[in-house]
């Protein structure tokens, strides 16, 4: 469950690993998005594989930096974290 914040402004301190610091930065770029397309897109930066995105990305859910929009497509949520790698 993601921390709870007074205010959907509020800074959230989230510890994220590279995955999810690079998943971040390409749904910052495409706003929603499929796990298809993110994966294409993080193979074009290296070889991962789509259940590591698929893990990763259900660990960005469960944060509250992403959120599901329908089956099989995200977006970010718009709040303002503060994060730092593991």
């Amino acid at each position: 469950m993601p921390p709870s914040t007074s205010s959907p402004n509020a800074l959230k301190k989230l510890r994220i690993g590279e995955l999810e610091r690079r998943i971040l930065d390409i749904a910052n770029e495409l706003g929603e998005f499929t796990l298809s397309e993110l994966c294409e897109r993080l193979e074009q930066q290296g070889a991962v594989s789509k259940g590591s995105v698929k893990h990763a990305v259900s660990r960005l859910v469960e944060k509250g930096l992403l959120e599901r929009v329908e089956r099989g497509v995200f977006r970010c949520t718009g709040d303002r974290f503060t994060t730092s790698t593991e």
